[in-house]
């Protein structure tokens, strides 16, 4: 299955975060190399915007020969429904870039359910034992395709709002964990963020480590 990771670097609370090192490793890289150990996810894709704050993502990315796809800047749906389409996959896997330590194990965990369920949406995002930065959503393009007319403005930033909002509507497959994680917050949402996860990290390596 295809994973797109959603980045931007003009984040209002952290501008640049997702090149921002963690251990000697940017964000972004991290991220990207801990996915390439899933063995359920065929293709990783960034997906970042087609604005000029973008470029300097984007030429990295190209050095590192990593495969990346422009859109709208605050069209965050749009974009995301483009990159879909223009690979054209029935379902997509969407992370946030500013989510490091994603966990391989349970992308293929959510992956494989998607073989095996029917629905509209699967995430581990409305269980509340998970962590806040360990976040995994499998959406139909189909389905993303037939509501977005209907996304407010802040709903095509925040691509799976609407669909949450209106969950009595469609197929929402909650993926629940048994206990909470052992911290409530792996995500990079300002400065102060990178070294409170240094410090969940102690002496592992952010990209070959599970357990945080």
């Amino acid at each position: 299955m295809i994973c797109l990771i959603q980045a931007r670097m003009s984040s209002k609370r952290f501008k640049g975060k997702i090149i921002n090192k963690i251990k000697n490793y940017e964000i972004f890289l991290i991220l990207y190399k801990r996915l390439q150990k899933a063995k359920l996810i065929s293709k990783i894709v960034f997906v970042t915007s087609k604005h000029r704050s973008d470029d300097i993502f984007c030429n990295i990315l190209k050095k590192k020969k990593i495969n990346f796809f422009r859109g709208d800047l605050n069209n965050v749906a749009q974009r995301f429904l483009n990159c879909a389409e223009k690979y054209k996959k029935k379902k997509f896997i969407r992370i946030c870039c500013d989510s490091p330590l994603i966990n391989w194990e349970l992308t293929d965990q959510l992956i494989d359910l998607s073989k095996k369920k029917k629905f509209d949406i699967i995430t581990n995002s409305l269980d509340t034992k998970y962590a806040k930065g360990m976040g995994i959503e499998i959406i139909k393009t189909s389905l993303l395709k037939k509501n977005i007319l209907f996304f407010s403005k802040i709903e095509k930033e925040h691509v799976t709002k609407y669909f949450y909002k209106n969950k009595f509507k469609f197929k929402v497959l909650k993926y629940n964990r048994s206990k909470k994680m052992k911290f409530s917050n792996y995500c990079v949402d300002y400065p102060s963020d990178i070294k409170k996860l240094n410090k969940i990290i102690g002496n592992k390596n952010p990209i070959d480590s599970l357990n945080f």
